[in-house]
């Protein structure tokens, strides 16, 4: 217990090649990619075993065992979750391609209403004066749209 605490010294070389050296960066970038990649791999390797025990032994004695389970090797695995990363990504991609299209198509037909409803509303007679019929007309399918509405 009466042991002193040494002090430990401060390592310029080791500090700066953390600090500075793009080669030793990048070594520690692949060390904790590979980490990560090990991790998820035991992480899956866990959950799989796991649920493979929760089958009854009456399905265990129905599934011959003549072939062995093969082991995936951390490069195989780490193949197997860049390929599910990469479907998942695609299909985020083609989902927001489809919403993309789908407002685009909504503000063509809100954009198409509102050019009509000006053309009704511009129009004039010769003596620059509003027609009124159109203008009625649009009013009537409004209030009809409102009452409808309050129905239901």
């Amino acid at each position: 217990m009466d042991t002193p605490k040494i002090k430990k010294t401060f390592d310029k070389k080791k500090w700066r090649n953390e600090r500075y050296n793009k080669k030793f960066k990048k070594q520690q970038f692949e060390e904790r990619r590979n980490k990560a990649i090990m991790r998820d791999y035991f992480k899956f390797k866990k959950n799989t075993t796991a649920n493979s025990s929760t089958t009854t032994e009456s399905e265990q004695g129905d599934k011959p065992q003549s072939q062995p389970v093969k082991r995936l090797n951390a490069y195989q695995q780490a193949q197997l979750e860049f390929e599910k990363r990469k479907q998942e990504k695609l299909a985020r991609k083609e989902e927001a391609t489809k919403r993309r299209e789908e407002i685009k198509e909504a503000i063509s037909k809100y954009n198409e209403k509102k050019k009509q409803k000006t053309a009704v509303i511009r129009k004039k007679t010769k003596k620059g004066q509003p027609v009124m019929k159109e203008r009625l007309e649009m009013l009537y399918e409004k209030i009809k749209k409102t009452v409808e509405k309050d129905k239901s």
